[in-house]
């Protein structure tokens, strides 16, 4: 059809290799939510078979470098619920096949280790699951500065002590989300399946010194807000200036020293917004790690993001945290980060 001056090729949705990609993507987490893990392996097969290397290649523009990031996020997550499908149908030593490659294109993300982590426990292989840990504790300090996330820790905790639940047949699984009815009330934002507080903050510098001006200009925000407590509206503190002056140090080191007065954790996420080896950390990357660190599984979390910030919004509701965003290099990569209300951000 005509538009404009231009003319426009309209194609049906199942013309579309990235819509179908989509579609099976919800038909599947439909199939885990109804227990039925056999339909829903199928389902993310034929997903993951129509990946063709880089998305929309050759399209320049942000538009498609944007849709090539929704859609490489997509497909990752869909691998790590295509791993906690078939850790649920006990064929762990296809995880481990399978997750190897996975992990070094991704060596950051926390979750397809965790995963890799209880296949080889199950194979028996107890050291090389602790081995993998120790890989990721070492990356995450020596590329962000931050210890693994509390996800991680506490299925190492459970490996070295051989925690029965991780066997197959106990009901509390890493990957039992897949069908208790603990997944409900995530699927709506409802508590905490885990029962942990997140405590996310990178170690702060050591021998921390000057900015105590800054540090206290920093320490009165914080009481004149803790004492209009009428206030409703989200509150954000913003660091600028220059790269390599300190705002992060500054920022941790503040972090550090309210940490108490945020009964409910703190969390942190690197936007790598300037990081010259790897590109910004997308909004639906960014809610996905947060949403994993306030109890939401993996196979739970929404593939759209204004769900996701939903979601986040709904678990950070009635809450008092502390939220560093740091690096961000746009407000439009934070703007879906903001609560709802009265937590301080970063």
């Amino acid at each position: 059809m005509r538009r404009g001056s231009a003319y426009m090729l309209q194609l049906a949705d199942d013309a579309l290799d990235s819509a179908l990609f989509e579609a099976g993507g919800r038909r599947a987490q439909d199939r885990v939510a109804a227990g039925n893990l056999a339909g829903a392996l199928a389902e993310l097969d034929s997903c993951l078979e129509l990946w063709r290397d880089r998305p929309l290649s050759g399209l320049p523009g942000p538009f498609a470098e944007a849709e090539r990031t929704r859609l490489a996020e997509i497909r990752l997550r869909m691998i790590e619920q295509r791993a906690e499908v078939l850790l649920g149908l006990r064929r762990h030593r296809e995880v481990v096949a399978d997750l190897g490659p996975v992990i070094l294109a991704e060596p950051l993300r926390e979750r397809l280790r965790g995963l890799l982590m209880l296949a080889l426990y199950r194979c028996g292989r107890q050291a090389e699951a602790l081995a993998e840990f120790e890989r990721e504790r070492r990356l995450l300090d020596e590329e962000l500065g931050i210890d693994p996330g509390l996800e991680l820790r506490d299925l190492q905790i459970k490996i070295l002590r051989a925690d029965p639940g991780l066997d197959p047949d106990h009901e509390d699984l890493v990957s039992s989300d897949l069908a208790s009815g603990r997944a409900a009330d995530e699927e709506h934002g409802v508590g905490d399946s885990r029962g942990t507080v997140p405590a996310q903050l990178p170690h702060g510098v050591a021998g921390f010194m000057g900015r105590s001006a800054e540090l206290d200009l920093l320490g009165r925000w914080a009481t004149s807000v803790d004492a209009d407590s009428s206030s409703s509206a989200v509150v954000i503190t913003a660091i600028d200036g220059a790269g390599g002056i300190g705002k992060t140090a500054l920022a941790i080191q503040f972090a550090h020293e309210v940490r108490d007065q945020f009964p409910d954790g703190q969390l942190y996420v690197q936007l790598r917004g300037f990081d010259p080896s790897l590109p910004p950390l997308s909004t639906d990357e960014a809610l996905g790690q947060l949403l994993r660190a306030l109890g939401v599984s993996s196979t739970r979390i929404p593939v759209d993001v204004v769900e996701q910030a939903g979601l986040y919004r709904s678990r950070l509701a009635g809450k008092r945290m502390l939220i560093v965003l740091d690096n961000a290099k746009t407000a439009d990569q934070v703007r879906d980060l903001l609560p709802p209300a009265r937590p301080d951000v970063w």
